[in-house]
This record gives structure tokens, sequence and C-alpha cells, in this order.
């Protein structure tokens, strides 16, 4: 019943703008009390991992982690030398600690080794990346601000330990001593993020992906559809209704100043408010994946290479793909995540090994 419903929606669910258009989103603003933006992360974090009875079958991270989970291991069988997933636009660290705990734990059950996972963000959060950390020892975070628009791969893959954190090992920050770190090879990830960058920084982000990584996904739960737009308009109850569920205001342990403020930050209104609005300017700023394959073909240019030619078609495991250079391999994938309109949109770029 539900796939007809899905089916006879699908010729209304049409983009409701042509083009992405850049709506203001409170929590890019600097000027945004740091209460305020933890809070919107806390609840994108808890919305990521929960199950809506009746409107999802499963978690959307657990959904992304199923073509994620393929990807990172296809990516690793490439080459010896160890990948490292890292996720520059973490927030309150979102899907993040799920797909490390999900994907690792598939990646024993085949006898293969594991894959490190780093958090970080140009705005950290540090306590709740302290936690995150404590649950695994293959899950660290950099403490320092990062800008993924010009974050260096190459020197984040070999960058001193002691920039980074790991609660896990006896529950010790990093070392203050530095200690330089294998190489390893870079899979770059952005969990609702990448909408949030200017057509110039995503030229920035792809280029520089495409130089020094071996990999990339990215990841968005929503997009400029009508169906999408009705749905996020809707957030604002949501968020009330189901803040007592996720947020106890009797927790135990340290989490009651935590639960308590998030409590009274949505209980005044300030919390949905954001959400509702921020969630219904990321719908008109998604980009579909045409309009990243052109971004990153001009990020690809240059006066004495040939022109690039993004030529997209349809794969047998029902993503579209774009052979954009003789290296990279792009694919995008799309999936329901909420009923009726809500749905995983996913892009992966893979670097192609070269012929021997």
């Amino acid at each position: 019943m539900k796939d007809l419903i899905a089916n006879t929606m699908a010729g209304w669910n049409t983009l409701a703008l042509e083009r992405p258009y850049r709506a203001m989103e409170w929590c890019d603003l600097q000027i945004m009390p740091a209460p305020f933006r933890e809070g919107c992360q806390n609840m994108l974090d808890q919305q990521w991992s929960h199950k809506l009875p009746f409107l999802q079958p499963q978690s959307p991270a657990q959904l992304a982690c199923e073509r994620l989970d393929a990807i990172i291991n296809e990516v690793a069988l490439m080459d010896d030398t160890p990948l490292e997933v890292t996720d520059l636009c973490a927030g309150g660290g979102g899907p993040t600690p799920i797909f490390e705990r999900l994907i690792n734990a598939k990646r024993f059950s085949r006898g293969q080794s594991p894959v490190d996972f780093v958090l970080g963000d140009l705005y950290p959060h540090i306590n709740a990346w302290k936690e995150h950390a404590k649950k695994s020892d293959h899950l660290s975070y950099i403490a320092e601000p990062v800008d993924a628009a010009e974050a260096p791969d190459k020197e984040l893959a070999t960058a001193d330990t002691s920039r980074r954190s790991s609660s896990a090992a006896g529950n010790q920050e990093a070392s203050s001593r530095p200690t330089p770190a294998s190489p390893k090879r870079t899979f770059r990830l952005f969990n609702l993020s990448f909408h949030h960058f200017t057509d110039s920084q995503c030229k920035q982000v792809l280029r520089s992906t495409c130089s020094t990584a071996s990999g990339v996904a990215i990841i968005e739960l929503q997009d400029r559809r009508r169906g999408t737009l009705l749905l996020f308009a809707l957030n604002f109850v949501l968020v009330l209704l189901l803040t007592p569920f996720w947020f106890s205001p009797f927790p135990r342990g340290p989490k009651t100043r935590h639960n308590v403020q998030q409590l009274l930050l949505t209980y005044s209104g300030i919390l949905p408010f954001i959400l509702w609005w921020d969630g219904l300017a990321s719908c008109m700023r998604t980009r579909e994946f045409d309009e990243v394959m052109q971004l990153a073909q001009q990020a690809l240019q240059s006066p004495t290479a040939p022109a690039v030619e993004a030529i997209t078609v349809a794969g047998t495991d029902g993503a579209r793909r774009c052979q954009l250079t003789s290296e990279w391999e792009f694919r995008a994938y799309r999936q329901m995540h909420t009923f009726p309109f809500g749905y995983l949109n996913m892009i992966v770029g893979v670097r192609v090994p070269p012929p021997y």
C-alpha cells in the first residue's frame, strides 16, 4: 500500500525550485549562541538515530549505512594503505558514530581490519564528541576548528596525533607530545552539510577531494521537491512532540543539565523555530546530482586540459553514474527514509585505480 501511495505521489512530488536558492540558515551565522547551535545539533543527532513508528522502516542512519558500508569497503579494497573516514562537518556527531559502529561490526564479521573515523567541525562540539569517542577505539576528533572547505586531506591523513583526541583508551586526551601518524588514505564524508557550501566552496571541496582523497560520500535527507518541503514544514510540531521522549526530563547522571537545557530551549519555542526555518532553507539549498556534477566539472577544468564531459547513465544497482574523469566515477542513489516524501539522497565518488 505504501509503495502504491508513493508511486502515485511521485508525479506531484517534483522540484519546487528550478535551481538551488541560498536561503539564510540561522546555524550558519557566527552570532548564533553556542547553546542554540548545540541544541539544534543534538536534535538532528536524535533524528538521525531514531526510527519513527509507521513512517520509517529503520533509522535514517541505518538506511544510509547500508550503502555507505559497501562504498567504503570498495574503496578500502583498492589499496593496502589504511583508509580513514573524515567527517569535518560533524556537528554534534550526527550519524558518523553510528556509521563507525555498524561498519566496523560488519568488517569484523567479514574478517577485515577496522576503519578509523574522525570528527571535526568549524564549531567543535567537544562535549558530545567526547561521549562518542569513549565508546570506540576507532573514533576520534579534532578539537580545533576545521573548515571543511579548506581542509587539506593529505595533512589530515598524516596529522600529528597531538591534534586528535580519543577518550576510548583510559578516557585520556591525546598526548601533548606529537607522534607522527602513519600515512593513510582519506575518505571524505558530508552528512547534511554539503548544502551549506556556496558554489565556490563546493568547487574548492571537490577539487581538493579529487586531488587528495580516495573517496567521498555526500549524504542529504532532503531535496527541493514539493513533498520534502511539506514534510519539513511539519518539523516544528515534530520537535515539540518528540523532545520529551528523546531528552528525558528525569535523566540519570551527567545528562541532567544537558536535557534540562534542551527542554527549556525547546518549549520556549527557540529550537523548534530554528529547526523549522533551517530545515526548509536546507531543502531550498540542496543540489541535484547533475548540479553537483556541473560544479565538479568546473572545478576540474584547466586551460591545458580537454573539456570534461559529464555523462550520466543508469547502473545495474539503480544508481545514476558519471565518469567525470579517467580517475573518478561518481554515482547517485535515492531511497525513501520517511513515508511518503522523505528521501535519502547520496552522491558518492570513487577514485578508480589505474589500469595495469
